[in-house]
């Protein structure tokens, strides 16, 4: 599939989450001085609209992307006044490098994962504060008792919510498995009737029969 960019009619939030990872981590015997190891993951994913209980699949990624960077421990917990290359800088060329497919508007910040509770963000700048602010944070912790964890998890996601008639559309071209799993022919004819009773949008191909 193509990446979709939030066409007209869909809604959409780009969510950034930025936060210590759950087991420990320590690198810092691959380098001369101490590191602070970013582990960033972009993605682009589709949720339906509407929640159906037969299919398991809560979203479908059409993008994903991993990156790594290594960025000096002291140079980010100094204060700006004393620091040859400000901190802000090494945030914001990292960012430039993740190669984000897609623009950094309607931005939330991840505030719990279990329950992907969020809040939204001013603009861009918060995004570089945050990550900037938990950095020094988990840079000072480093060394000290139980605290040998360098490295700091990026995610930047944007979230498409789609008519359920067009999320079980692309389950179909990327999953037909799963509706034999299925067994029921009602997830299609009902994916159909309910774009029948939307002459607003465009018009889509009946749903396929399956032959499983």
């Amino acid at each position: 599939m193509a990446i979709h960019n939030g066409a007209p009619g869909h809604d959409y939030k780009v969510l950034v989450t930025v936060a210590k990872p759950r087991g420990p981590s320590d690198n810092n015997g691959l380098w001369a001085f101490p590191t602070l190891s970013f582990k960033c993951h972009v993605r682009i994913k589709y949720v339906s609209d509407t929640i159906d209980a037969r299919i398991p699949i809560t979203h479908i990624t059409e993008y994903d992307s991993r990156s790594f960077f290594h960025l000096p421990m002291d140079e980010l917990t100094c204060d700006d006044n004393f620091s040859s290359y400000q901190p802000q800088n090494y945030i914001w060329n990292m960012l430039n490098f993740m190669n984000i497919p897609f623009d950094l508007d309607r931005l939330f910040l991840r505030t719990s994962i279990p329950d992907e509770q969020s809040v939204p963000l001013k603009n861009f700048e918060n995004i570089v504060s945050h990550i900037l602010d938990t950095a020094r944070v988990v840079a000072d912790e480093f060394g000290l008792p139980g605290k040998s964890n360098n490295v700091l998890v990026v995610m930047i996601e944007k979230i498409v919510t789609v008519p359920y008639h067009e999320y079980v559309q692309m389950l179909l071209a990327t999953r037909p498995d799963l509706f034999c799993k299925i067994g029921d022919q009602n997830v299609t004819e009902y994916s159909s009737y309910k774009h029948e009773q939307q002459p607003n949008r465009l018009a889509s191909a009946p749903a396929p029969m399956l032959q499983c």
